[in-house]
């Protein structure tokens, strides 16, 4: 029994590290469309786990400069190897090469990066 608890300690301890994750593989920023300021911007996720199920529960918070606070969208859809894009639009019209602040939580990883609005 001792060496069957050493055994699961061993293994607890060389598993250092989130076990899930959810990564931005791209993300694409534009106008929403040919009239309006207002900006969407795409990102494409995919998902990691390393024992192949579900990788929880991740946020995205997104904040655009001109609307009145930040925008954050939550999920559990996501399992190992699975792809998913996200759209999220600006409530205001945005300004030219605008900073965009963009935060992706999933488990213990935070992956944050500003995109910038297009130039019209």
């Amino acid at each position: 029994m001792r060496r069957l608890a050493y055994v699961s300690l061993l293994l607890l301890l060389a598993c250092d590290g989130a076990r899930a994750s959810v990564e931005i593989e791209a993300d694409h920023v534009a106008f929403l469309d040919a009239t309006s300021r207002r900006v969407v911007i795409q990102l494409d996720l995919l998902g990691h786990d390393q024992l192949g199920g579900g990788v929880g529960w991740y946020c995205i918070r997104t904040t655009f400069p001109k609307d009145p606070g930040p925008v954050t969208t939550c999920a559990n859809d996501l399992s190992d190897g699975d792809r998913k894009s996200v759209r999220i639009t600006s409530v205001n019209d945005q300004d030219n090469s605008a900073s965009i602040d963009v935060r992706l939580r999933s488990n213990d990883v935070d992956d944050g990066r500003t995109l910038v609005a297009p130039v019209r």
